[in-house]
């Protein structure tokens, strides 16, 4: 018995196997999760398998029958597999494609619940906290005095560190990239921000506090 699945993507050749949680809606969660931690994406050459694998791991637990990697070959008849939610194929992080997939779709984990499961069930150092229920607003709207969370490279305790908005970059360019505009935060205590690309907010949109 179980709820499995194998998650792989177009022309790879190995995937992974889960015996319990295969259904739309628990795999959808588990590659938003991995999309929002920036986790890389999966590549058909293997790429962002071993990070996802990490975070089913520590979801389901560990007993070495639940979860795995395995050699895949998606070239198979549709009949072959014997599973109960057949194969997702996945581009990057999204699902673009079944294999054998259920009459039925499994639809009854809610996303922001399964997040918050799977975001639980992670070592403290990687867990996305409070980041998960922050409100998400342009990047361009920010104005200093706000807290938003980013994405801390530099920490060994958190993905995301709460910084605040201190500035606006009134250069054209920052390290050779354009920032004029562009929010800057609090990221050095020992240094100009303004002049340290790392510490501008880069992506299109923020998550406030």
């Amino acid at each position: 018995m179980g709820n499995r699945a194998v998650i792989t993507t177009p022309g790879a050749n190995v995937g992974i196997y889960l015996h319990w949680n295969g259904g739309r809606d628990s795999v959808a969660a588990f590659l938003r999760y991995a999309e929002l931690a920036g986790l890389p994406p999966l590549t058909a050459d293997g790429g962002g398998y071993a990070q996802l694998l990490t975070v089913l791991v520590n979801f389901v637990r560990n007993d070495g029958l639940t979860v795995a990697l395995v050699t895949f070959d998606s070239r198979r008849r549709a009949e072959d597999f014997d599973s109960d939610n057949g194969v997702y194929l996945v581009s990057g992080h999204e699902i673009v494609g079944r294999i054998a997939a259920p009459r039925i779709e499994q639809d009854t984990h809610e996303l922001n619940t399964m997040l918050r499961a799977v975001d639980e069930a992670q070592p403290e150092a990687d867990r996305l906290g409070g980041y998960l229920d922050a409100i998400e607003r342009p990047t361009d709207s920010l104005t200093v005095g706000e807290r938003v969370w980013v994405r801390d490279h530099f920490s060994r305790s958190a993905r995301f560190t709460l910084r605040t908005v201190i500035g606006h970059g009134t250069g054209a360019f920052v390290n050779g990239a354009g920032r004029l505009g562009v929010p800057y935060v609090d990221r050095f205590d020992n240094q100009d921000n303004s002049k340290n690309p790392n510490s501008y907010i880069s992506t299109p949109t923020a998550r406030v506090a």
